[in-house]
């Protein structure tokens, strides 16, 4: 089996795919936001309406699984404003084997809350 696959069936995602995202789904990793809050407060939705938001925005996964924005953000940041979904490409950072090792053994350990009643 090869990474791609394995980060396909830990993640649900591969390295260097191209996804459609709801820009209020992303994380934002490095905070980048206030140059974008900047521009917005001298030009408003005129600069808002200006931003091609067909470049895809770069995304990673980590080891919690969620979307992380690493570029993108003033995109991201008028994409919300303008309620617009964006092509993000996607980066795997995290380790697949051990998140699918971690979700496997999640499910093997029962709580006494689950065993059945006598």
């Amino acid at each position: 089996m090869d990474i791609d696959e394995l980060d396909q069936m830990a993640f649900g995602y591969k390295s260097d795919q191209v996804i459609e995202v709801d820009p209020f789904g992303l994380h934002v990793y490095l905070p980048d936001m206030e140059n974008a809050e900047h521009k917005f407060s001298l030009w408003g939705m005129d600069w808002v309406r200006s931003v091609d938001l067909s470049e895809p925005v770069n995304v990673s996964v980590r080891g919690d699984g969620k979307l992380w924005l690493e570029d993108g953000h003033h995109r991201t940041f008028c994409a919300r404003l303008r309620n617009e979904k964006l092509q993000a490409i996607v980066e795997i950072k995290a380790n697949p084997v051990l998140t699918i090792l971690n979700r496997q053994s999640s499910k093997c350990t029962k709580t006494p809350d689950d065993s059945p009643s006598p």
